[in-house]
């Protein structure tokens, strides 16, 4: 079964980076769940996400504002089962995991509010945990409170490039998507170029989190797998695929 939840991904890709960068440690063992963050908060999305539709940032920025984030090893993704992971039998499943250092080595429940804003606001949830309180499970969202950042625009002719470059700067990447055409599944590496022929298949939402002046490219981390481009690591060429031509997010944590 396939999904159309490169949004999903790409807002977790980013909460990985930005709780590595809050908490000073090293991304490599985190692994946040999209399945949670995709099937499990339809009761608080603005426009719920759908495997044929998909979903969009702001969306599903405000859902992890709210919510946080959750384990991969608790809400596995698998999209045969959707939101079957989130109700009794997937917490049932979760009771028989065993314990281990990781994001949730911190005590905190995660709650908290958002807010919205024009171009440039920021949003967050917090964290507390009642005095006496047990710890919290492994499963439960990670402690902490997250920040979203927004710098918007509508069009490739408002893109701001350098605002692009700052929020990577500042938050450890940013998201944005491009125009998804038919030749980059099966781009081969190096920076990438519309052929002129290949069909436009729509959007593509990814983990923006480089970029070379002298090279003329824009690097993001995809959810395509290792297969594609660079072991899972694309570049387009500015100028290409209207990349930034919905703006850009980033995400702050903070303990």
């Amino acid at each position: 079964a396939s999904c159309n939840a490169c949004v999903a991904f790409t807002v977790i890709a980013a909460a990985e980076s930005a709780y590595a960068l809050g908490a000073r440690r090293a991304a490599t063992y985190l692994d946040f769940s999209e399945q949670a963050l995709f099937f499990c908060n339809n009761d608080i999305a603005a426009r719920p996400p759908d495997c044929n539709a998909g979903w969009v940032l702001p969306d599903a920025l405000h859902v992890l504002s709210q919510r946080g984030v959750r384990q991969e090893r608790c809400y596995v993704y698998d999209v045969t089962r959707g939101a079957a992971v989130c109700g009794p039998a997937g917490a049932e499943e979760r009771d028989t995991l065993p314990g281990g250092e990781d994001a949730n080595s911190s005590s905190g429940t995660s709650s908290g509010t958002s807010g919205s804003g024009d171009s440039g606001s920021s949003s967050g949830a917090g964290s507390s945990t009642a005095a006496g309180a047990a710890a919290p499970s492994v499963c439960d969202s990670v402690p902490g409170r997250w920040e979203v950042v927004a710098r918007e625009w509508y069009g490739v002719e408002s893109a701001n490039a350098t605002a692009a470059k700052e929020m990577v700067a500042g938050t450890g990447s940013a998201m944005t998507c491009f125009k998804l055409y038919a030749d980059m599944y099966s781009h081969p590496g190096g920076v990438y170029r519309w052929d002129g022929e290949s069909a436009w298949l729509g959007w593509h939402c990814a983990q923006l989190v480089g970029w070379s002046d002298d090279g003329g490219w824009w690097l993001f981390k995809s959810s395509w797998g290792t297969e594609v481009a660079d072991k899972g690591f694309f570049k387009v060429a500015y100028g290409e695929a209207e990349v930034l031509a919905w703006g850009v997010y980033g995400l702050i944590w903070r303990p």
